[in-house]
């Protein structure tokens, strides 16, 4: 799934910009992965009631620097999984699929929009019950 999201967007940046860099669609695999870990979370705190917090009283900057290191730790290792040879891999095996096609199109909104959608709503509903 994510290797799809990666080839999409790689393909689109390549054809919008005719940028040929990993960065840009690594990022965008990394988004994904926080949009799926919030639906889980919004999940499992709607239906069990379990709160996954860092505890204490803390202000928003200093739970933004607490996380800062982790964040970037998963940022790295995204980006060095889909570098340049798990990237050629991966066009290779896209290698003879449309890139801009309906069922694309479709599967892109099925991995990322519901999801968001999905946690976004669940979040709603756990935060006010």
């Amino acid at each position: 799934m994510y290797n799809f999201i990666f080839w999409f967007f790689y393909k689109y940046f390549e054809w919008k910009d005719k940028d040929d860099s990993t960065l840009i669609p690594s990022a965008i695999v990394f988004i994904v992965i926080i949009i799926h870990f919030g639906l889980l979370y919004s999940a499992i705190k709607l239906f069990a009631g379990w709160d996954f917090s860092l505890g204490g009283e803390f202000s928003y900057g200093q739970r933004k620097y607490m996380l800062l290191p982790i964040a970037l730790l998963a940022f790295f290792l995204t980006w060095y999984f889909y570098y340049r040879k798990k990237a050629q891999a991966i066009l290779k095996k896209y290698e003879n699929r449309p890139p801009f096609s309906l069922k694309n199109f479709t599967l892109l909104i099925l991995m990322i929009v519901i999801p968001l959608v999905l946690s976004i709503k669940l979040t709603n509903l756990a935060f006010n019950n």
